[in-house]
């Protein structure tokens, strides 16, 4: 997927988040010099060169990681939630 996809799957799936070009460029360019994304060059249609990533398997391992940390903090907002309801609903009844 090239930088301007990677962009215009974020609007789409997360309209809230206001990532723009130079920010999604910057994190691409951070992972791939972490060794977790590799790109190579597109040029067989015409126009513009584009720049294609790919996770490598560091990528992968760190997506992984992110989906566990991600998992917990669910757990954790989850927990939160279900007893602020408990809270609010004993503070209603009073």
């Amino acid at each position: 997927m090239h930088g301007g996809a990677v962009q215009a799957e974020l609007k789409r799936r997360l309209p809230e988040m206001k990532a723009d070009s130079a920010a999604v460029y910057r994190a691409l360019t951070g992972l791939e010099k972490n060794g977790e994304l590799r790109s190579r060059w597109y040029t067989k249609d015409s126009g513009p060169a584009i720049r294609i990533y790919e996770p490598t398997a560091a990528g992968l391992k760190k997506l992984d990681e992110w989906f566990d940390e991600v998992n917990c903090r669910l757990g954790t907002l989850n927990y939160f939630v279900k007893a602020y309801g408990r809270l609010k609903k004993k503070r209603r009844a009073v």
